[in-house]
């Protein structure tokens, strides 16, 4: 048994950046400009719910099967692991 419980929910939802490029698109889901080709914009949106400070962000871990979004989350001082 682990000491403690995770209790938050968190939504996941699926975003494809293609999408919200043009200003119509990215604006109807309340962005100022157009969305990362990466996960920059999710990860961004988990720490602010989350209330993580910049120092704090090495919390996060992102699993994604595209090793480019891995590799942007790892300059961005996040871990993430790459999976097929």
């Amino acid at each position: 048994m682990l000491p403690c419980k995770f209790t938050e929910e968190i939504p996941i939802v699926a975003a494809f950046p293609d999408v919200y490029q043009t200003e119509s698109n990215y604006r109807a889901i309340g962005l100022d400009r157009p969305m990362p080709h990466n996960k920059e914009h999710h990860l961004g949106l988990l720490c602010s719910r989350w209330n993580l400070r910049p120092q704090e962000v090495r919390v996060v871990v992102l699993i994604d099967d595209d090793y480019s979004n891995v590799d942007a989350a790892i300059r961005h001082g996040y871990n993430a692991i790459f999976v097929r």
